[in-house]
């Protein structure tokens, strides 16, 4: 749902409209909003399998291992490190120096679509991406 009511509504808009632009502001909010998301489901799956693994190794153990404390922990954890590496994810690319017609082939905003518009060499924050997808 959350990639839907990031993505779709602005696509729409192209579709209708003439005008097929996105503010700066929009862009960035969109970036951070679908980054956000995406972050947080990608660590949401690794907190399903450690849940998995429990349920499976050691199935005795579970109430014990998994109580609701730490499922509290893991699913707060999940959103707060989601929101917090798009944040990090989106600073970084808005502040890069855009020169010459900023045009996105696309209909969304996303990281590397962005960082191409860019007038200097992005290799530091594809190595902070990369660092965060570890």
């Amino acid at each position: 749902m959350g990639y839907v009511t990031t993505a779709i509504p602005q696509m729409l808009v192209h579709l209708l409209a003439k005008s097929k632009t996105i503010s700066f502001a929009g862009c960035w909010l969109q970036m951070y909003v679908f980054g956000a998301l995406a972050i947080t489901e990608c660590i949401l799956f690794v907190v399903m399998a450690y849940d998995w693994y429990v349920a499976i190794c050691h199935p005795l153990n579970y109430t014990v291992i998994l109580t609701w404390d730490l499922c509290i922990r893991l699913a707060s954890g999940t959103w707060v490190c989601g929101f917090f590496f798009s944040l990090i994810h989106t600073f970084f690319t808005m502040r890069l120096p855009y020169c010459g017609p900023n045009i996105v082939n696309h209909y969304f905003c996303e990281g590397p679509s962005v960082r191409s518009l860019a007038c200097m060499d992005t290799h530091l924050i594809e190595i902070v991406d990369l660092a965060m997808s570890f």
